[in-house]
């Protein structure tokens, strides 16, 4: 439950994009960031952390974009992605996170993923080319199958040490 009672919310669910739909939210992303920047600067907040602490009826929730199986959407729809990550990384301070899931990041965590998300969590993977992808090294891909490893994985944060 969030501060003060009230549950998180769920806006919009979508399952399958196409064109017309890709550039519908990334427009209405793009004005979810143009609105947050003008009530920021209307409280003389220089973030959603500050004007939450000095004003938190008036500060917008966090907004929590999440994209399951990014993978394939990165094959499918790569402007998409690319547009997302972009929103993230100007959103940050405005509140707006982002997370990529999948179980194949082989060969589709771009630079600019790496270079924007400082927070990055490995489950078990089949390959050390998978684990590398996510958290620069092989640690993920050693960790043993079996129930009593479910659920286990490696984090890196930032340019931190992997734990």
């Amino acid at each position: 439950m969030k501060e003060g009672g009230k549950p998180p919310q769920t806006v919009r669910f979508v399952t399958v994009l196409d064109d017309r739909l890709t550039q519908r939210a990334l427009i209405s992303l793009d004005a979810e960031l143009k609105r947050r920047e003008e009530v920021l600067n209307a409280a003389d907040a220089k973030n959603l952390a500050e004007l939450t602490r000095r004003d938190p009826d008036n500060a917008p929730p966090s907004l929590l974009i999440v994209i399951d199986e990014f993978g394939t959407l990165v094959k499918e729809v790569p402007e998409f992605v690319n547009g997302v990550v972009d929103v993230a990384q100007r959103g940050r301070s405005l509140g707006v996170h982002l997370i990529l899931a999948t179980q194949r990041p082989g060969g589709v965590v771009s630079e600019s993923i790496r270079a924007n998300t400082p927070l990055r969590i490995a489950l078990r993977v089949n390959s050390s080319g998978d684990s590398i992808d996510v958290i620069e090294n092989d640690r993920a891909a050693r960790i043993p199958s079996g129930r009593q490893w479910a659920g286990r994985g490696y984090v890196r944060v930032g340019h931190g040490s992997v734990e």
